[in-house]
């Protein structure tokens, strides 16, 4: 028993070498992906603690809005008062020789003309009569001149008082108003730095698990399409890797799992699905006829056949270039990979904006033109793009899937919604 443990530990060290994967990537990518997991989980909580507190600040931001609106019109009208106060006083200083003379005439007549005085002064009745008369009128005016005047004054005095009382509310409601909107802004915008904070460490780590994985799938060799000098799919359960007893380790699908499933297209076609059919199968996309075929694809690198690239194409001609699945599969596989590869083209460049690799890190192409059979595919699907929103997608795909296709954040990629979870079989299951 010793002697079979010793040898089953000898040949999974074998193995281990032979596919040359670093255990230490194992301990930090389940270090990474546990992370990944309490980030999401915080970042999901915040946005959803935070998704009514945004609904209450937009309610309360378009109240003080209504607000803010109404003090500058009480603003406006507070400048149009004090306006008219000012002038009242300006008035009643142009008037105030005419208010000092009134009151001292007034006093003189109501003070220094008795009627004895006037009795024996006058040589008639009727004189006198008059002399009162005029005397009463005079005072009268003088009295109403006085009263009208000091009448202004009172209310130009009660209506600064007011204006005054008014101005000091208005500061007052101001400065809650502003205390009201700093506080808001300062609970919405701490919550946006923390959920921008977990989003940048999500970033970093998704960036860090992606870096592992590619080494280790680089060091597993393992084909990512179905058009490759590897042969595709293989099984090497047969191969001896040289010490006994031995383990095979096996895969269904290369990891990535997303997009179109080059082996499940040719399955589907076989089974006399339409290229249009087959990529909905793999894409929450609108199938888009008409694109623009004018863009220019300028290819920068090498390929895994050791050509240099530093070429621009049309994009028609560039997908002629393209080597993903065998020209011998049926007509619809091939109209769906080459519908596929020339909206991947679209959405890696910008619409031929940026460059592109040539290799499977973006997607193969060679120098020589394909042959006649993808050719023809090519010009039958000219200008057909899978698109979201009038844009090509990243339309991702791979040899095989093993019986699933999976959305692009569930393998730790950017979320998009033009992927999906789905069951990749015939029967529903897997």
């Amino acid at each position: 028993m010793r002697k079979f443990l010793l040898l089953l530990l000898v040949g999974i060290i074998a193995v281990l070498k032979l596919f040359n994967v670093a255990p230490v990537y194992s301990d930090e990518l389940d270090d990474i992906n546990k992370k990944l997991s309490e980030l999401q989980s915080a970042l999901s909580s915040s946005q959803k603690a935070t998704a009514p507190l945004e609904s209450q600040l937009n309610n309360l931001q378009t109240q003080l809005k209504g607000i803010e609106n109404r003090v500058t019109s009480i603003e406006h009208d507070l400048v149009e008062k004090k306006k008219i106060i000012d002038a009242g006083y300006r008035d009643l200083e142009k008037n105030k020789d005419i208010f000092n003379k009134t009151v001292r005439d007034y006093y003189i007549k109501t003070h220094s003309l008795s009627p004895l005085l006037v009795f024996l002064s006058s040589s008639d009745a009727a004189d006198i009569t008059r002399i009162i008369i005029y005397q009463k009128k005079g005072a009268d005016r003088d009295r109403g001149t006085i009263t009208n005047i000091a009448l202004k004054i009172v209310d130009l005095e009660g209506r600064r008082a007011k204006l005054e009382e008014e101005e000091k509310k208005l500061a007052s409601v101001k400065t809650v108003l502003d205390s009201e909107k700093e506080e808001i802004a300062k609970v919405v915008k701490g919550a946006k730095d923390y959920q921008g904070t977990l989003s940048n460490q999500i970033a970093q780590l998704s960036a860090r698990q992606k870096e592992i994985l590619g080494q280790r799938l680089a060091g597993l060799n393992i084909p990512k399409s179905a058009y490759t000098s590897q042969g595709g799919c293989t099984d090497d359960r047969n191969v001896d890797p040289g010490f006994s007893p031995r383990l095979a380790f096996f895969t269904y699908g290369v990891p990535n799992r997303v997009g179109l499933n080059q082996y499940g297209a040719k399955g589907r076609a076989e089974a006399n699905q339409n290229a249009e059919t087959i990529l909905k199968a793999y894409y929450n996309a609108d199938y888009t006829t008409g694109y623009n075929t004018g863009i220019n694809i300028h290819v920068v690198g090498s390929n895994e056949y050791g050509q240099s690239f530093d070429d621009n194409w049309n994009i028609e001609e560039y997908v002629k270039h393209v080597y993903e699945i065998p020209a011998s599969w049926p007509a619809e596989s091939l109209k769906a990979q080459a519908i596929a590869a020339r909206s991947y083209a679209l959405s890696r460049t910008n619409n031929g904006a940026n460059t592109i690799c040539p290799s499977q890190s973006c997607q193969v192409v060679k120098k020589e033109l394909n042959s006649q059979a993808w050719i023809d595919a090519v010009n039958a699907t000219s200008g057909i793009v899978m698109t979201s929103g009038g844009q090509p997608i990243s339309a991702w795909f791979s040899s095989t899937h093993g019986g699933y296709v999976f959305s692009s954040n569930e393998i730790g990629w950017s979320s998009t919604s033009y992927t999906k979870h789905a069951t990749d079989t015939t029967t529903g299951s897997a």
